[in-house]
C-alpha cells in the first residue's frame, strides 16, 4: 500500500525496508529542493504552515533540518487541523501573516488540506500580490470559480514529476522487477505504465 507517508524518510532505510521500492521521493528529497528554491531567489525566511498529522510533521522536521543547514529561518508556524478544517492558532492565523516581515508562506500538506487552506486564504484575502505563497501538493484547481484561480496568480507549486514528462530516463530494470513482485503477489499479470 502506497500513501502519503510513503515520503517518510524512515523507509529509505534498506536495512529495515529490504523489499520496499521508493515510488515517491522522501520528505527530506523535497525540503531539499525547496530550500534550494529559496537559495536560487535569495530568501532567508519563510512562514509555513502543515496539517497537524504526521505527514505535516515529518515534512516540517525534514524542513527545519534542511532550512537549518542552508541558513533560512522559519519566522511562523502555523497548523491546519483537517478533521475541523481550521486553524488551530489561538490567535488569527491571517493576522500572524499579516503582521509578519516575512512574506513566503509554504504549504506542506495533502492535496484536500492545501485546497482548503488556500480557500480560508482567500476568505481572508491572503492569496493577493503580497504574499508569495509555495504549494507541495497540487491543488484541484477547478473547483475554484473564475474569479478565485485569477487570485491564485503566482502561487508556485513545488512536486515531483514522472521522469517521461521532464526527458529524464525511467529505470526500466527497477519497473520490471516491480512489475514481477505484483504479479507474483497478485496471481496474475499487473500493468505498468512506462511515463
Amino acid at each position: 500500500m502506497v500513501s502519503y507517508s510513503a515520503t517518510n524518510l524512515d523507509l529509505s532505510d534498506i536495512n529495515r525496508n529490504e523489499a520496499f521500492y521508493r515510488v515517491a521521493p522522501s520528505d527530506h528529497f523535497a525540503a531539499f529542493v525547496i530550500s534550494k528554491l529559496f537559495q536560487q531567489f535569495n530568501w532567508s525566511s519563510v512562514s509555513v504552515i502543515i496539517q497537524n498529522d504526521d505527514y505535516g510533521y515529518g515534512g516540517l522536521k525534514a524542513l527545519k533540518e534542511e532550512f537549518y543547514s542552508a541558513s533560512i529561518q522559519i519566522i511562523n508556524q502555523l497548523e491546519f487541523d483537517k478533521k475541523t478544517d481550521n486553524f488551530t492558532a489561538i490567535n488569527n492565523w491571517a493576522q500572524i501573516l499579516s503582521i509578519s516581515s516575512c512574506r513566503i508562506v509554504l504549504v506542506w500538506a495533502t492535496r484536500n488540506v492545501t485546497y482548503s487552506i488556500l480557500k480560508h486564504a482567500q476568505k481572508k484575502n491572503m492569496t493577493s500580490s503580497d504574499f508569495v505563497w509555495i504549494l507541495t501538493n497540487d491543488v484541484p484547481i477547478d473547483h475554484f470559480n473564475q474569479s478565485e484561480k485569477e487570485r491564485l496568480a503566482g502561487i508556485l507549486t513545488v512536486i515531483p514529476v514522472p521522469g517521461a514528462l521532464v526527458d529524464v530516463a525511467i529505470n526500466l530494470s527497477l519497473l520490471t522487477d516491480a512489475k514481477e513482485i505484483c504479479d507474483e503477489v497478485n496471481n496474475h499479470s499487473c500493468s505498468v505504465n512506462h511515463e
